[in-house]
């Protein structure tokens, strides 16, 4: 008998080891795709940004999208959906974290980060979210003088009179490449400036 219940522990131990490899395969298999679309909502105020995020992805079985790098810090996520659970992952890149969808369907998931401002390189922002096929991000800073710019964006537009507080910008990113904007000093436009004369 004990050697019944040593061989019937072993076969469940062995079981217990196969299920956990299958596993294992099946996400290291797992086909990396792009989602369809990713809106954001950020706001940047005393060298940090914080954003609000949706992310929308029609998935087949046993793929996985990136939700963002370790760069950012994870700070919430709504509920996951049945079929859809978070992974995490490091190599030489670093620490990120993935989405994996084990069926099919459409899923949907909202999350928020946190990000630091890259003061040395004029006030860079480096958003550590993965691409998107439609990447949208409205962006609030706490200061009115201020211009955005950014070589990864399809169009930057000024919000007007969206805020008498602080700078609000739409900002349409370029489909799979890097998300990154900076803050600059808004220029002076001398065609809405009206000449004064003095006479004495």
């Amino acid at each position: 008998r004990y050697l019944e219940r040593v061989g019937s522990h072993a076969l469940w131990f062995l079981g217990f080891i196969s299920v956990l490899t299958l596993s294992s395969q099946s996400l290291d298999a797992a086909t990396q795709i792009v989602p369809e679309e990713l809106t954001q909502a950020i706001v940047v105020d005393d060298g940090f940004g914080i954003a609000d995020a949706q992310m929308k992805w029609t998935a087949e079985a046993d793929e996985r999208v990136l939700l963002i790098w370790a760069t950012g810090t994870l700070l919430s996520t709504s509920d996951l959906p049945e079929g859809l659970r978070m992974i995490q992952e490091k190599d030489d890149r670093g620490l990120r974290f993935q989405l994996y969808a084990g069926t099919a369907g459409e899923y949907q998931v909202n999350f928020r980060y946190q990000v630091e401002v890259q003061t040395e390189k004029s006030s860079r922002i480096v958003l550590p979210t993965g691409f998107a096929l439609s990447h949208r991000a409205r962006i609030e800073i706490s200061d009115t003088n201020i211009a955005l710019s950014s070589k990864y964006a399809v169009s930057v537009k000024e919000v007007a009179g969206a805020s008498a507080k602080k700078s609000v910008f739409d900002v349409i990113f370029k489909p799979g490449g890097q998300c990154a904007f900076a803050r600059l000093p808004k220029q002076r436009d001398p065609s809405e400036e009206q000449a004064a004369f003095l006479v004495e």
